[in-house]
Parts: structure tokens; sequence; C-alpha cells
């Protein structure tokens, strides 16, 4: 341990399946090292069990007040039942992580939103791992409410947490593209700027929603372009288009000045809609929206 003390060049520090004969220790002697290493940028804990809640609470403690983890792995490492109250803590001090796993953790919230509340604050963080847990339905539409107000998050894992049903990945794919073609009472521009634009979700029922629904065009603006083009492509295929634009957007000056962006993001069918938009053309649809 000493040696590891003080080396401003260990960026990294892996602990992986150890089979250490005493796991509290071992938690001392990594909780040492990230406090002695103020360079260390990624933590990853996997497969090493701690069943001592202080020893863990130490470790949570030591990783939030570093001032350069970004990336933290902390997977089926936990197994104590109020595992949950400890491990929160990475989302309450506002710490700048850009990666968090914590998979494989049996965890449950309770009802609980730390999480979700750390989310809906629009933070630094990239990706979150919650995959091999026992998140809920409620907990899902938490995080669904909560993506709504983030652009920063760009990958939510949920694999395997069975107590997700399809209600609560329904809730999540609307967090996505909150748009139904027959829902005629909310406006096209609400439902592709309340939709969330940048974060893909592992683990998400796949017959819920097509690609381009779930964010996986590549980017904010492409993932923006491919929701209106679709809004369009289907008010097309119903021959709705002119009423769309002469009922839903407000006639103001301001909404005058987002036609042109509306005509361009359908001039052009965007990559990837390929095999699902088939019906109808751009030149179609273009040509419906001005002669109206």
């Amino acid at each position: 341990e000493r040696t590891m003390r003080n080396k401003d060049s260990l960026l990294k520090f892996l602990l992986q399946s150890n089979g250490f004969d005493d796991t509290e220790r071992a938690v001392g002697f990594a909780t040492n090292i990230i406090k002695s290493n103020t360079m260390m940028k990624k933590f990853y804990w996997h497969g090493n069990v701690i069943s001592d809640n202080d020893a863990t609470s130490g470790l949570i403690d030591a990783l939030v007040r570093h001032p350069n983890v970004k990336k933290l792995t902390l997977s089926h490492a936990l197994q104590e039942a109020d595992s949950y109250d400890i491990v929160k803590n990475l989302f309450v001090n506002r710490k700048k992580f850009h990666s968090i796993n914590i998979e494989g953790n049996d965890i449950r919230t309770q009802g609980d939103s730390t999480i979700s509340d750390f989310l809906a604050t629009n933070p630094h963080l990239q990706k979150l791992k919650l995959g091999s847990n026992c998140f809920s339905d409620a907990d899902a539409m938490l995080f669904a409410n909560a993506l709504r107000t983030n652009n920063n998050l760009e990958f939510l894992d949920i694999t395997d947490n069975v107590e997700i049903t399809n209600v609560g990945h329904e809730e999540l794919r609307a967090a996505l593209f909150d748009y139904n073609p027959s829902d005629v009472g909310r406006t096209i521009l609400n439902a592709v700027s309340d939709s969330n634009q940048t974060c893909r979700i592992r683990g998400m029922d796949s017959s819920l929603g097509c690609d381009y629904e779930l964010n996986h065009q590549g980017g904010y603006q492409a993932n923006k372009r491919a929701k209106l083009y679709s809004v369009f492509y289907y008010g097309n295929e119903t021959g709705t288009n002119t009423q769309i634009l002469r009922t839903q957007l407000p006639q103001d000056e301001k909404t005058m000045k987002l036609v042109p962006m509306i005509l361009s993001s359908v001039n052009e069918m965007p990559a990837g809609l390929e095999e699902t938009h088939t019906e109808r053309s751009p030149l179609s649809i273009v040509f419906e929206m001005v002669s109206g």
C-alpha cells in the first residue's frame, strides 16, 4: 500500500473479482489509495462483495470527496438490504462524475427519488448503469420525468430490472418521444421539444419504439430532426399537415421564423429512416406543406 500512495501517475485503480480473504480490509486499502492519489481519474470495483456498511460508506465518501475521479464502477459488490441508503450519496453532493456503474447490487429505492432528482438537475453525468437491480415502475416514471429536463445524459442502462414492466418502459419511451399521430391536442413543437433528444436507454422493450424514437440517430440535432420529420411524415400520410401548420402553430412572428427550419427538416429523409419511412417521400411532404 505504501508504494501506491502519493503516486500522481496512478490514474486508474481497478479491483475485479480478487477473492480477498478480508474484504473489509481490502476496502480500507482501496479507500486509502483513493485519498492519497489526487490525480486518479477512474475507480473500478467489481465482484468483490462488501458486507460492512461502514466500509462501503467510507469508500463512497472518499470517491465523492476526490477532486478528479470521473468514472466510477461499484458493481456486483453490495448485498446488504439497506445498501441503497449509502449508494445514493453518490447522487447527493453534486459531484461531477461522468460515468457511474452500480449494476448488480440488489438496489431498492423504496420510492426514494434521490437519483431522479439528481438527473433532473442536468448534471455532467453522461452514463448511468443501473442494470441487474430491483428498480421498479415507480422508479422508471421518476427517471422519465427527470429525462425531460436533462440533455447531458447519453446512456442509461436498466437491463434486468424485472420489476420494471411495460408500464415503466412506456413512460421512458414517452420521455424520448412524447408524440402520437392521433393526439391532435398537443402542438408539434411541444411534442418534439418536450422530448429528450440525447439519452439512449438499454434494457427497454424495443417493441415500444423504433430507432428514431429511441435516440439512436447519433446526437441531439440528428435525433430531433428525425422526430420532427416523422411527425410530418405521418401527417402527410393522413393529409393533415396543412391543418397542423395552420391550427397547431401559433400565428406570431417568432413562430413564423421557425417555418424555414421545419421545412428544412423534412426536405431530406434523415439517415436511418429508410426502412421505416417508405410510403411517403420528402418531396411529397414538402409539397403538401407549401401548397396548402
